[in-house]
């Protein structure tokens, strides 16, 4: 359920985020979707601290994609609006690269984390999503941080 979340969501968060980005400057916007990704992750995390929080990884996974389409929608506005006339294809290309391209260090990071992984041992194979994880957050929150 957890992987299609993002494409379930995507279709109505998109109504909901032109009307945000109507109602308020992007730069709040980009602030607002920085500070969810950054709750959403982290919650993510807390669920790997005690099995009683098993629900967080849902909720933080849930508001980290309400972010998403706010994120993928503004790449065009923000271009048109930060960039002269001549720059605004390649800005438009760039910024959507980068979304292709954070997917592509996400899995490079995930399968060097868990390179030679004994599959056999259940405790081994929870410290290791639980690292890859806290990596991750990590990088999500070093790019909040210079976005904010």
């Amino acid at each position: 359920m957890l992987i299609v979340l993002p494409q379930l969501v995507f279709i109505p968060m998109s109504f909901v985020t032109a009307s945000i980005f109507n109602n308020l400057r992007v730069h709040h916007v980009i602030y607002c979707c920085c500070i969810a990704q950054l709750i959403g992750c982290w919650l993510r995390y807390l669920a790997f601290m005690d099995e009683s929080l098993y629900s967080l990884l849902f909720v933080g996974t849930f508001i980290y994609v309400l972010a998403l389409p706010a994120a993928w929608n503004g790449v065009s506005l923000i271009a048109n609006l930060w960039f002269p006339d001549h720059q605004r294809a390649t800005a438009t290309g760039l910024m959507g690269v980068s979304m292709a391209l954070g997917s592509v260090v996400g899995l490079v990071i995930s399968g060097v984390i868990s390179a030679g992984l004994d599959k056999t041992d259940q405790q081994s194979c929870f410290n290791t999503i639980k690292r890859i994880t806290f990596v991750q957050n990590c990088v999500v929150t070093a790019t909040c941080i210079l976005l904010l």
